[in-house]
This record gives structure tokens, C-alpha cells and sequence, in this order.
């Protein structure tokens, strides 16, 4: 279960709590779009893993 963290405008960088595992976020004043798309990817991936939905899954039937 993850807590809902609000992040002040001014602030760079927020503490939160997933699963009892402390994550610490750290944020850019500038956006890149292809960091932002493989840190979607990468906790798409994970959350895919930890619920143990596979490649196989997703194979497309003829």
C-alpha cells in the first residue's frame, strides 16, 4: 500500500513509504520526456513482476 504525499511547489525532493521500504524521490527543475517514459516503464514492470503477471500473459493467441 503506498501513502498519498502532497510535495510543496519549492521542494526538490520528498520521503514516502511502499511496502514498509522508505523511497526517497529526487526532482529535475527540467522535464525530460525519456527519463520520465523509463521510470514509467521500469515501475510498470515491477508492480507487473511482484503480482506475477508474465510475457506469457500478454502473448497474443491465432
Amino acid at each position: 500500500m503506498t501513502e498519498q504525499v502532497k510535495l510543496a511547489p519549492q521542494a526538490m525532493q520528498t520521503h514516502m513509504v511502499v511496502d514498509g521500504h522508505t523511497i526517497t524521490l529526487c526532482f529535475s527543475p527540467d522535464y525530460n520526456p525519456t527519463l520520465a517514459s523509463l521510470v514509467k516503464e521500469t515501475l510498470l514492470d515491477a508492480f507487473l513482476r511482484k503480482s506475477g503477471i508474465g510475457e506469457s500473459d500478454f502473448a497474443k493467441t491465432s
